[in-house]
């Protein structure tokens, strides 16, 4: 009897402890840096809807894990690069584990904070090794929000109080629209 409820006593202990182990882990755990901080760095930030998510098969590595891809974006509402009515794009992954990339659905709508690639540098916060002088939001931590959430409602609002800056510091400046990967939305 004693052996018994032992045994069932180590299943009741243990069954769940190993269960729970074998659970991937599904949610990285990070803080965006602060608003004026985001402000200050992101070298593109806007508001928009998602047209186009398509994978990356010629990166594709490590059996899919980190799936990436390019997502193509109408903007809504420009508060620093990109202005309304323009087409945004950039390349990422759509591992949320890994803190470097997010999971983008098509028609979904977003407050975008990207960051430009730069030549001389690999970005800590982008897994793949894309081209110099593309965007990124920087993964989970970037500070890329779905618009329905409430921080970024509340961003919304900030940036709202902000001057509109529509020129960019990069070294990427050479069409009218300030921006290589920017085109003019069909219809403009």
């Amino acid at each position: 009897m004693r052996r018994a409820f032992l045994l069932l006593l180590l299943t009741f202990i243990f069954v769940p402890l190993a269960a729970r182990a074998a659970q991937p882990v599904s949610r990285c755990l990070c803080a965006p840096a602060p608003f004026d901080s985001r402000w200050r760095d992101a070298d593109a930030i806007f508001s928009g809807t998602i047209l186009n998510v398509e994978v990356q098969q010629d990166r594709v590595e490590h059996a899919n894990a980190e799936l990436p891809v390019k997502v193509t974006v109408a903007v809504e509402e420009g508060f620093k690069g990109p202005k309304k009515g323009m087409t945004f794009y950039f390349f990422s992954n759509m591992n949320v584990a890994t803190c470097m990339g997010m999971t983008f659905q098509k028609g979904a709508s977003y407050l975008f904070y990207a960051y430009m690639r730069r030549p001389e540098t690999k970005e800590a916060w982008s897994f793949y090794d894309f081209p110099s002088d593309t965007y990124d939001v920087g993964g989970t931590c970037g500070g890329t929000l779905p618009l329905a959430d409430k921080t970024a409602v509340d961003e919304l609002a900030l940036l709202h109080d902000k001057e509109p800056v529509t020129k960019t510091t990069s070294p990427v400046v050479n069409n009218e629209l300030g921006f290589l990967p920017l085109k003019p939305a069909a219809g403009d």
